[in-house]
């Protein structure tokens, strides 16, 4: 067993725990599980649990991490090329493979990990000599697109990938024109 961890990584291990935490975080208070309750759920050593992550927190970042990075090249494209339907349809896709344990999370009131993946996601691509207006614009982008998954990951009857990424093609019409700053009322700094 040892020698497989040497030859992955490790990534079987790191799958067994963040499994075992999803699996007791939908019998339990988040804050009620402890490391000894995640190692038996997930059959590994604590010194397995040490060796890949430190605190709870790092098991589900790790798994909206993996998220992220698994649909990042595709969106990546996919804007690069202008295509924002299928950008947010790849997004949406991937959050409806994902959407149990994504749904298992925010219902644990830690959904905040999934924002900050999100934020730091985005962050990336920042030139550092880029503005704050850019920054912002970020800030404001991944967190409407956050509010939107947590809105339609917790509906009943959610609405396919296929037609969010229609609803948010929508919005990206007045995000992105040039036209949606023009229509802004003007503010003086006494307002």
């Amino acid at each position: 067993m040892a020698g497989k961890e040497k030859t992955d990584g490790g990534a079987e291990f790191r799958n067994y725990i963040v499994t075992g935490l999803l699996r007791l975080m939908r019998r339990m208070p988040y804050e009620a599980i402890k490391v000894t309750d995640i190692v038996r759920e997930a059959g590994v050593s604590r010194m397995t649990y040490y060796r890949h992550f430190k605190t709870k927190s790092d098991v589900l970042v790790s798994l909206v991490d993996y998220i992220i990075r698994s649909v990042n090249p595709v969106c990546h494209e996919n804007r690069r090329n202008g295509d924002w339907y299928r950008f947010w349809l790849a997004l949406f896709d991937y959050a409806d493979r994902y959407a149990s344990a994504l749904k298992t999370i925010i219902d644990a009131g830690q959904g905040n990990l999934i924002l900050e993946c999100l934020n730091r996601s985005a962050f990336p691509h920042l030139q550092k000599d880029e503005s704050a207006e850019a920054s912002y614009r970020l800030f404001f982008l991944s967190g409407g697109m956050y509010n939107v998954f947590v809105g339609w990951l917790s509906g009943e009857n959610r609405e396919s990938p296929a037609e969010m990424a229609k609803i948010c093609c929508g919005f990206m019409k007045g995000i992105v024109s040039e036209e949606a700053g023009a229509s802004l009322p003007e503010f003086s700094e006494a307002q």
